[in-house]
């Protein structure tokens, strides 16, 4: 399950209500299986999520999807996104970037000089 807190919203800070959650329930390859919404304005994302299910949408459609800013719907939008960085940033993944980051950063280095 993929959980966003809404505390962390901008939209539900700015209104003084940063109570409340989002939380999606995926397949192992990101299917949207279900959803649970407890905060307020939760009404904005419901129907987007309930297509979602229904049309055997996945997160990733939920995380690329435009949403306008700052509204309590990014709430799900977020903890999608959150698949994203379980699924690309695993040990391995990390392992065989870090040769790559670490000759980045060596060309990055200001040079001596002039």
């Amino acid at each position: 399950a993929l959980r966003h807190d809404y505390a962390e919203s901008d939209r539900a800070l700015t209104a003084g209500r940063a109570h409340g959650f989002a939380k999606l329930v995926t397949g192992r390859r990101g299917r949207l299986l279900g959803a649970t919404l407890v905060a307020p304005a939760a009404g904005e994302s419901i129907a987007e999520l309930v297509a979602l299910v229904r049309r055997g949408g996945t997160v990733a459609d939920l995380s690329q999807a435009i949403h306008a800013y700052p509204t309590y719907s990014e709430g799900p939008a977020r903890a999608a996104e959150q698949w994203w960085s379980h699924r690309l940033l695993t040990p391995r993944s990390r392992r065989l970037l870090r040769p790559l980051l670490a000759t980045l950063r060596a060309l990055d280095r200001p040079r001596g000089g002039s």
